[in-house]
């Protein structure tokens, strides 16, 4: 797809929790339109105890940006 963005900044946040964003991605250029591929994966593993079996779920984000001409 693609992204107009005014600052050419990208913030990483909780889609969840309403925390201020975690870290913020300058790419370099303001008032840009860039291209954009987002991947995600989602990974799902047991940890087996001598008592119990616990499941957690691990999520894989692969976000890609490239200006647009």
């Amino acid at each position: 797809g693609e992204l107009r963005l005014v600052s050419g900044k990208v913030c990483l946040a909780d889609w969840i929790e309403l925390d201020p964003p975690r870290l913020v991605f300058d790419l370099g250029r303001r008032e840009a339109t860039w291209g954009i591929h987002a991947y995600m994966r989602c990974l799902r593993d047991l940890i087996r105890s001598e008592h119990q079996i616990t499941s957690y779920d691990l999520a894989i984000y692969l976000v890609q940006f490239w200006p647009k001409g």
